[in-house]
């Protein structure tokens, strides 16, 4: 069996043209990494989607469409070089954690 847990909550966010629209960005995600639950250049699945809004939210704008494209993999090294992460393109645990919190901290929980 395979267990992979995410928690979303949407907020309404206000966009540059002053309209609103909603970020699922994470607040947590759990990814059992015995099952190999890694996002990286190919994946397609709802994780890719959250890790695309959460890296648009947090100032690195690419297309949200669930396909882990080369426009995700160069907006998630150069997010993981200036958080001082390996810059592999990989989205695993440590990468998860850093991106949750950073977006937790952009909210001001």
């Amino acid at each position: 069996m395979k267990l992979i847990f995410l928690s979303i909550q949407v907020y309404p966010i206000q966009s540059p043209e002053k309209k609103c629209k909603f970020s699922i960005a994470p607040t947590w995600v759990h990814t059992d990494v015995r099952y190999g639950a890694l996002i990286r250049k190919g994946s397609v699945s709802v994780y890719t989607f959250v890790l695309q809004d959460a890296l648009d939210y947090l100032g690195h704008p690419l297309a949200i469409d669930g396909v882990f494209g080369p426009g995700t993999e160069r907006a998630l090294k150069t997010w993981q070089t200036k958080n001082k992460l390996i810059s592999d393109g990989v989205c695993g645990p440590s990468t998860w954690t850093a991106i949750c919190s950073a977006v937790a901290r952009k909210r001001g929980n």
